[in-house]
């Protein structure tokens, strides 16, 4: 089936699948990504199934996650000692009350929530 028909059984629970966009979140090491999801998505049990291009828009959501994790861990290996304190710097990580930080992508079709 294509994403040109309306509807298809869900694989798991054989409720209707609808082709459209739904909102993801991904969590690497602490660091949130909500992003808009393309693909088959049922209705009664949220499963879904990707196909082709939608799992192209997957794997940029992750690998730029990834990459901004790597990327603020690395500048926290070169900060100098007592740097936040002076205020040169500011913290890379986030407040303890707030659980995680959202990051935005843009490119690979990949709109931010």
């Amino acid at each position: 089936m294509n994403e040109n028909e309306k509807t298809r059984p869900c694989p798991s629970c054989d409720g209707a699948m609808h082709y459209g966009e739904q909102e993801e979140t991904l969590t690497y090491q602490g660091d949130t990504l909500i992003y808009m999801q393309p693909g088959w998505h049922c209705d009664a049990c949220d499963n879904g199934i990707l196909e082709d291009a939608d799992n192209e828009v997957h794997d940029a959501a992750l690998h730029q996650l990834i990459a901004h994790v790597r990327s603020h861990a690395r500048a926290e290996e070169f900060k100098p000692v007592g740097a936040e304190m002076s205020g040169l710097f500011s913290p890379t990580s986030p407040p303890e009350s707030d659980s995680a930080r959202q990051v935005g992508l843009s490119g690979a079709g990949i709109t931010p929530a």
